[in-house]
């Protein structure tokens, strides 16, 4: 998990972060662009993750713990 965040800061996924967040609150949250950006970032992270750890073990049992928190 540490790793995608990592590949998130060298990125400018933390205005991305900030803008997913003040999405929930915006009356424009249908806007289906902003959105498609955002998970293409989420994906990015998720490729630099697996291409750095050589598998998608450690990624998928983080977010599972993440999602149970």
């Amino acid at each position: 998990m540490l790793l995608h965040e990592l590949r998130r800061t060298r990125t400018k996924a933390p205005f991305a972060k900030l803008s997913a967040f003040f999405l929930n609150f915006s009356p424009f949250a249908f806007l289906k662009k902003f959105n498609n950006e955002l998970n293409s970032e989420e994906l990015a992270a998720d490729a630099f993750t697996t291409k750095i750890q050589g598998t998608t073990k450690y990624l998928n049992t983080a977010k599972k713990k993440v999602t149970a928190f």
